[in-house]
């Protein structure tokens, strides 16, 4: 399992204690706020659910038209926000009753989880990954100071530089240091 999964089975988890918590919580101090503590949190796990059902059965390599990561983190975005409101909520309506204070507080534990899955999310679809090669350096850095590049080509074969020189054309490298075959 990688981390983002595992997460979701831990948001999973939470989302489903806190919602049985304040479901079976036997006094509830304001029914309106409890009313939508539950439809959050049944909300927010449907949508994980689907998402992870997604994934595990690869529909997203089916359907190539939705941007699925941007989805997904616009999903976590709102759902974390709506869980933030649902738990202060929550919090402040509990007067000490116990199931609405676990409830509140598993809720808070799953929008923690949430934010970090929209992190982990923002951090797939938003920034832009790096090649494989040392930190800080671009592909197109490592490919054009990579000293094999010359000895890649075969002989009698010109090599084009990616960037080209003033005039506009791409400039042709030279022999690399040694080679005496031109």
């Amino acid at each position: 399992m990688t981390a983002e999964e595992t997460i979701s089975a831990g948001v999973q988890v939470t989302l489903l204690i806190a919602f049985i918590c304040v479901r079976s919580s036997s006094v509830w101090t304001d029914y309106s706020a409890y009313s939508y503590f539950e439809v959050v949190t049944l909300c927010d796990l449907i949508m994980i659910l689907a998402f992870y059902l997604v994934h595990l059965f690869r529909i997203h390599r089916v359907l190539t038209c939705i941007s699925w990561p941007l989805s997904e983190l616009l999903h976590y975005l709102i759902g974390t926000l709506l869980l933030l409101v649902a738990s202060i909520v929550a919090a402040s309506k509990s007067y000490s009753q116990s199931g609405l204070v676990a409830g509140a507080i598993f809720g808070f534990v799953a929008t923690f989880l949430c934010m970090v899955s929209v992190w982990l999310s923002y951090k797939i679809s938003c920034v832009p990954q790096a090649a494989d090669g040392p930190p800080g350096k671009s592909s197109i850095q490592m490919v054009s100071s990579s000293p094999k590049w010359a000895e890649a080509a075969s002989p009698g074969a010109s090599v084009r530089h990616p960037h080209p020189d003033t005039n506009g054309r791409a400039r042709v490298p030279e022999a690399a240091p040694g080679r005496t075959d031109q």
